[in-house]
């Protein structure tokens, strides 16, 4: 049997909230204070931000922390988000519900990339908001067509919400 070790580093740098671990030493950037104070239930909308109680949001990414970052801010903030880690759990997810109509995607997904996912969420829902989520070069993935706008990494659940409200 063979034991896995794992190291983690956790470091407050900025406001941002970086984690890096030793499975293959993944990284990830959250604001801290999204983390560590609370978040307010559903406060009025602000010009420019999503509208609709309880809508339904798809979140694919395969980093657990920013799948956990994003469920914990948006239900807050009620919304319904729905996670997949990777782009098979999101195509029984789209089938499960119909009622998705914004999806955030992961550029760098494990497995296969945000681009493959864009394509098959393009040909088979083409009614759906994307928002590309990266961590690396804007222009890389700027000009990608057949997404509604990018977010990059890192992020504050602020800059996620003013982007949904903007698709």
């Amino acid at each position: 049997m063979t034991a896995a070790i794992a190291f983690l580093t956790v470091l407050i740098i900025g406001g941002l909230l970086a984690l890096f671990w030793s499975r293959s030493w993944r990284t990830a950037c959250v604001p801290a204070t999204a983390l560590l104070s609370p978040v307010p239930t559903a406060p009025a909308s602000p010009q420019g931000s999503v509208e609709s109680e309880n809508e339904q949001i798809l979140i694919i990414d395969d980093d657990p922390l920013i799948r956990s970052f994003l469920r914990r801010g948006l239900s807050r903030r009620g919304l319904k988000p729905l996670l997949a880690e990777d782009a098979e759990e999101a195509k029984v997810l789209l089938v499960d519900n119909p009622g998705v109509q914004i999806v955030l995607l992961d550029f760098n997904l494990a497995g296969c990339s945000g681009a493959e996912v864009l394509g098959f969420l393009r040909k088979t829902r083409p009614d759906l908001s994307i928002v590309m989520m990266t961590g690396v070069d804007y222009e890389l993935i700027a000009d990608l067509e057949g997404i509604d706008g990018v977010l990059m990494k890192p992020f504050r659940l602020d800059d996620v919400i003013e982007k949904l409200g903007g698709v």
